[in-house]
């Protein structure tokens, strides 16, 4: 894994065919700036296949990977029924599927075991899960529930998302360390909430933490997620 990671999540922004052929193009033009970092980007469902292709045909990519914003548990006996999403062909689309955002544990009134089990189907699916955190509490259920994890994790304070109000550097990397022991140390812990072009390199200089995941704005390549990612570079 490269030192730095860096994570467009678009939540549900994003029209297939006016923001995704841009956003793929602006970050083909700039893609000297971010050699040899992770990029990943997370689109809502429905641009998920425009996307795969867009950045297959710009030749990215073994530069940027798709995410899955979520995944869910099937119901086994409607797998073929109307609605019911085939698992077995996400891996052709996407290499990453975030799971546990505090957020989608609202919205969906999540409990511990539900990201506990996205983040097994996403192993035995062989997406890589990247599995975010609130709070230290959730971060114990969570190695109860799923030993030997392989993935990615953040720390996303539930009060800094959208906010404009970010944790602190140093109690970031503090809750990356207290991550790193419960699940691994070798296990990555990015973090995100209210991150900038400004504040990034702040975040990135802890040793701690392996990257950023970016929210809503991370869809401006050009005037956000770009000088984002060059200023992290330096920075780190």
């Amino acid at each position: 894994m490269p030192a730095e990671v860096f994570i467009a999540n678009w939540k549900k922004q994003g029209h297939p065919y006016k923001h995704v052929p841009q956003w793929v193009e602006q970050m083909r033009k700039k893609e000297n700036s971010f050699s040899g970092k992770k990029i990943i980007v997370a689109p809502p469902d429905f641009d998920i296949v425009t996307l795969k292709r867009e950045i297959n045909s710009a030749n990215l990519s073994n530069k940027i990977d798709v995410a899955l914003q979520d995944i869910e548990i099937p119901n086994l006996e409607g797998l073929n029924h109307t609605g019911a999403t085939p698992l077995d062909v996400l891996p052709e689309f996407a290499s990453y599927a975030i799971l546990g955002h505090s957020e989608t544990r609202i919205d969906k009134k999540l409990s511990d075991e539900d990201v506990a089990r996205r983040a097994e189907l996403s192993q035995q699916l062989g997406l890589i899960p990247i599995v975010c955190f609130s709070n230290i509490k959730q971060v114990k259920a969570f190695e109860r529930k799923l030993r030997g994890f392989q993935g990615l994790t953040a720390y996303e304070p539930s009060g800094s998302i959208d906010s404009g109000k970010p944790a602190t550097p140093d109690d970031a990397a503090s809750m990356a360390y207290q991550i790193k022991q419960i699940l691994g140390k070798d296990v990555p812990v990015l973090y995100g909430g209210s991150v900038d072009a400004e504040n990034v390199g702040s975040f990135l200089q802890k040793l701690a933490i392996s990257g950023v995941i970016i929210g809503r704005r991370s869809i401006e390549a050009n005037s956000f997620f770009i000088p984002l990612i060059e200023n992290g570079i330096k920075s780190s």
